[in-house]
Order: C-alpha cells, then sequence, then structure tokens
C-alpha cells in the first residue's frame, strides 16, 4: 500500500516526541543516490535545536583501497556484496554513537569529541578528513547513508527512516551526479556490480530494523511504504543466477559459493575448505554404514568419529581455531532417528563462520553463517545407500537473499513438545503461533527452526 504524507512533518514530529532525552539519534538509509543526504539536510535545516549530522561516507576506506578489492569483481563481471562489511569501517560510527549515549549529561553539560582520519570525498579522496563534534543535552544527531540497519549502528538509534526507489531512477541521478569525473558506463557497471547487490545483501539481513521506509522515486511525491515491499526491492526472482547453483560437481563449491574474496583470500583458503567439507562428507558416510550396523559391531560411537575428524581439521585450519559447539545427541544415530545435527565454528582473530550440518535420510544441508549472510550447501543423497559417487553432485544457495521475506506481522513461532514449556513472556512482546512437536523425543532442526523464524520473527530492536 502506498500512502502520500507530509513527511518532514512526520519525522520532525517523532524527533520531538523522543527529544526528551540527552540527545536524540535518528538514521536515514538507503541505496545509492535515493536521496539521503537531501533528505537529512533539509530535516536538519527545521529543527530549531542543536543538530549534528553524522556522514556515513566518512567511514568509508580509501578509494585506492576500494578499487584494489573490486578488480576481481569488475574483472570476473561478480557482483560485490560486502561493501558495508570489506570497504566501510562502520565502527567510526558505532563508537561514535555508544560514547553519545553513554554520556552523562547531567555530570558533564558537553559532549566533545574530535573525529579524525575520515574519508573525504571533497578533497582527494583520502581518508584526512576531522570533525569536531559538540553536543549538548536535547542535541539531535541525524546519521545518513549506507546502513543505519547494521545491528550495530541500529541499536543506538531512535528512530529509523529507509528510502527506497526505483532502481531505473537511482541509476539515472547517479549518471547524472559522477558525470563529471566518471563515463557513464561504468557507472552502470559499478551500479549493477556493486551498488545494488550490496544493498540488496545488507537489506536481506536487516530490513526489519526500520520505523518508517519511503519511496523517493519522485522527490516531489514521496510515498510511505509498507514492510513486504522490501521483498519487490530484493526480487528475488532475479537473483537466482547469480545466487543459486544446482547439480554441481562437488569440486567447484568453493568457486560457486558466495564467501567474499577477502575471506577466501585471508581466512579460509580452497584446501581448507575442501578438507571442511570431506571431513563433513566422511562423518555423513560413518552415520550411514552405523544405520546398517548392528550396534554391538560398532567400533567407534560418531561422537568420537567427530573428534577425530576436528583434530585433523586443526592440523589442516592454520592460525585458526575450530571448536564443536552443538549437537542434538548423538544417541539418535541409534534410535534410527533423524534428523542428526551439529555445529561447529572457526575462527581467526575476530572473523567467525558457523557452520550448521543437518543430515537426514534423504538430503544432507551445510549451512555456513558470516558476517556476509548465509550460504547454504546441500546434497541429495540417501544416507544409507553405499554407491561412492552420491556425493559427487550438490547444489549452493545464498540463502538469506533467496529466502529473505519480510512481513508486516509480529509473530513469533515457538517450537515446544508440550503447551506447558511455553515461555510465558513472550505472551506480553509477541502474537504467539505455538507449534507442538508433540514429543519430547522428536528432533526438530536448528536450521529448520531458523529458516523458518527468518521468514516469520519479527522483533524490532528500535523504540517504536
Amino acid at each position: 500500500m502506498n500512502v502520500k504524507m507530509n513527511f518532514d512533518k512526520l519525522i520532525i514530529d517523532e524527533i520531538e516526541k523522543r527529544n526528551n532525552q540527552n540527545v536524540t539519534i535518528i538514521g536515514i538509509d538507503g541505496p545509492t543516490a535515493v536521496g539521503k543526504t537531501i533528505l537529512a539536510n533539509r530535516i536538519a535545516s527545521k529543527i530549531k535545536k542543536n543538530v549534528f549530522i553524522f556522514r556515513l561516507d566518512w567511514t568509508l576506506k580509501n578509494r585506492k583501497f576500494r578499487e584494489n578489492k573490486l578488480k576481481f569483481y569488475k574483472n570476473n563481471n561478480t557482483q560485490f556484496l560486502y561493501e558495508a562489511e570489506e570497504h566501510m569501517d562502520l565502527s567510526i560510527a558505532y563508537n561514535f554513537l555508544n560514547a553519545v549515549k553513554n554520556h552523562d549529561f547531567q555530570k558533564k553539560r558537553e559532549f566533545s569529541t574530535h573525529l579524525k582520519n575520515l574519508y573525504n570525498r571533497e578533497k582527494g579522496s583520502e581518508n584526512n578528513l576531522s570533525i569536531n563534534c559538540k553536543l549538548k543535552k536535547n542535541s539531535i544527531i541525524i546519521i545518513e547513508g549506507h546502513y543505519t540497519a547494521h545491528s550495530e549502528i541500529c541499536k543506538a538509534l531512535d528512530y529509523n527512516i529507509l528510502l527506497l526507489g526505483q532502481k531505473k531512477e537511482l541509476l539515472n541521478r547517479k549518471i547524472d551526479r559522477v558525470k563529471n569525473y566518471r563515463d557513464p558506463e561504468k557507472t552502470i557497471k559499478y551500479f549493477n556490480l556493486i551498488d545494488v547487490p550490496s544493498f540488496k545483501n545488507y537489506l536481506s539481513r536487516y530490513g526489519y530494523n526500520y520505523n518508517l521506509i519511503i519511496d523517493n522515486t519522485n522527490y516531489k511525491q514521496p510515498k510511505k511504504l509498507e514492510l513486504d515491499f522490501i521483498n519487490n526491492w530484493i526480487n528475488k526472482k532475479d537473483n537466482k543466477d547469480n545466487f543459486q547453483f544446482t547439480n554441481i560437481d562437488k569440486n567447484l563449491i568453493y568457486k560457486k559459493i558466495n564467501l567474499s574474496e577477502d575471506i577466501k583470500k585471508n581466512f579460509i583458503s580452497k584446501n581448507e575448505f575442501e578438507s571442511l567439507i570431506k571431513a563433513f562428507l566422511d562423518i555423513d558416510s560413518f552415520i550411514g554404514k552405523n544405520l546398517k550396523t548392528s550396534i554391538n559391531e560398532v567400533k567407534i560411537d560418531i561422537n568420537e568419529k567427530v573428534n577425530i575428524e576436528i583434530k585433523k581439521l586443526k592440523n589442516i585450519l592454520k592460525g585458526k581455531s575450530i571448536e564443536f559447539v552443538y549437537t542434538n545427541n548423538f544417541h539418535n544415530l541409534y534410535h534410527r532417528k533423524f534428523p542428526i545435527n551439529m555445529g561447529l565454528v572457526i575462527k581467526k582473530n575476530k572473523t567467525n563462520i558457523f557452520i550448521i550440518i543437518d543430515i537426514n535420510e534423504k538430503k544432507l544441508d551445510f549451512y555456513f553463517h558470516w558476517y556476509g549472510g548465509t550460504e547454504k550447501i546441500n546434497f541429495n543423497r540417501t544416507i544409507s545407500e553405499s554407491n561412492p559417487l552420491k556425493y559427487n553432485f550438490c547444489s549452493v544457495e545464498k540463502l538469506n537473499i533467496l529466502k529473505s521475506n519480510f512481513k508486516k506481522e509480529k509473530i513469533i513461532k515457538s517450537y515446544i513438545p508440550t503447551d506447558i514449556t511455553f515461555i510465558d513472556f513472550f505472551r506480553k512482546k509477541f502474537e504467539n503461533k505455538k507449534i507442538l512437536t508433540s514429543s519430547e523425543e522428536l528432533n526438530i532442526s536448528s536450521s529448520e527452526i531458523k529458516k523458518s523464524l527468518s521468514s516469520s520473527l519479527h522483533i524490532r530492536i528500535l523504540q517504536s
């Protein structure tokens, strides 16, 4: 539903409602050329209070660094999905916001800070910009630019606005904006390979973190949008060629999986990744063999087998740790019950990849959860089948984009064995949908629950 409104008044009213606290922080987000800066400047000019505008462009890494990073994607005509994570240092923004939020204006009336080494778009595109910021109680901060819904920024916001627009119109605006220093053909390529894919990938993960969504295709007649419009902007049907690969040789997984080149270069190499997949397939094969073996003939149990594989991987994954962190009870193997579920985490410095292995009778799924989204690898095989070729082919998907599904409802699904195990405080916060598994012994895969929750659970971390 599209609703015409006076958005300047609506936003200013929302600011005034919240401006009985130390500092009110408003976010304005959206894809390239959608009008974020124009709206921020206009709102600031109409507020008769101390207003500081934080430009998220300031957190960009220098242009030379970014251009070097993008050579691979441009040369291979491959979409780049990770601008927020790899081209920006968003910690500059959330460290600033946290410092403001934690400042005690009763003890010290003025908050003062000096922001330095910021990206300077106006003078040489280097990180040599410095900004002084002074705030008093009841000041307003408007933080504008890409990625205000990112969890570390969003939790500091009092109100967050998303501007969207038709992609064709955004491209025309961008071509006009950069025409003095960039050829239109290069702008079109950049828009299609970097601007739109990065924002789609981000929106698929953080799209619930907005209070207001506006269609800004027409500056003069903006319209209010409902949350589910995000599905149209991401447009999953257009993404299958880039994010879904079926019936591929397992030796091509590393090439096809949408881990960034930065992760592949600095976190997990092709050899390490393939060793990881081999270990998972060996565990699956071990389980398949044991299904056909009497318990008395089993020489080692599944827990021992997993520990053996983890030990091998620790010798291969140099400079990283791998931990076995979760299972839904390996004893289910001996009761011939599926799914069998396990979780691992690989860590290096501050980067983690969380892996869920989901073993079912007719399929085997691996889920890789990392800072760039969720990747799924699927083998359709019969676990008890002895055919060594059953692992030769698989499918690879970027799940957070292909399965994103934004809904207006504030619903939480609770998977519980019996009604009396329901967590009561949920009643006060959410509309509840109980799903009774009917038996305390019945296994529900954590990945299945997560998939269901990701398409139905709407929990705002903002104040509404």
